[in-house]
């Protein structure tokens, strides 16, 4: 998915374990942004970390570590944004014991409604 992107606006990253791969996540800057993030927001998309690596703190610390990603890459972005399934407690409980907060706003989503979470970068 990234390969034919222009890697000034979607960047995959991957989420490592010493030399070990064990997640991946997508960063998005405008103009590749969905409809519902303003131009200086940078988002967050397809967050994964392998099911049998959960529960050891990678999620939680990929979330620190992509947080100083989009300053460094985007120091113009005011705060990074995701959407997640309503359906979704355990990663929306995540995000949230994280520091991200709810917006109120609502995307359809491609298999239900989903939560539009912002976190901020200044």
């Amino acid at each position: 998915m990234c390969a034919d992107a222009d890697p000034t606006v979607v960047r995959g990253y991957a989420v490592c374990s010493a030399a070990t791969p064990v997640g991946f996540f997508i960063l998005k800057a405008a103009p590749a942004t969905p409809h519902w993030a303003d131009d200086d927001t940078v988002t967050l998309h397809a967050f994964r970390i392998d099911e049998r690596q959960q529960g050891r703190g990678y999620a939680r610390a990929a979330l620190a570590a992509l947080a100083e990603r989009a300053r460094r890459d985007w120091p113009a972005a005011r705060q990074l944004m995701l959407a997640v399934n309503t359906r979704n407690l355990a990663a929306l409980g995540l995000y949230l014991a994280c520091g991200w907060c709810d917006t109120g706003g609502q995307n359809p989503g491609p298999i239900g409604p989903q939560h539009l979470l912002a976190y901020p970068l200044a």
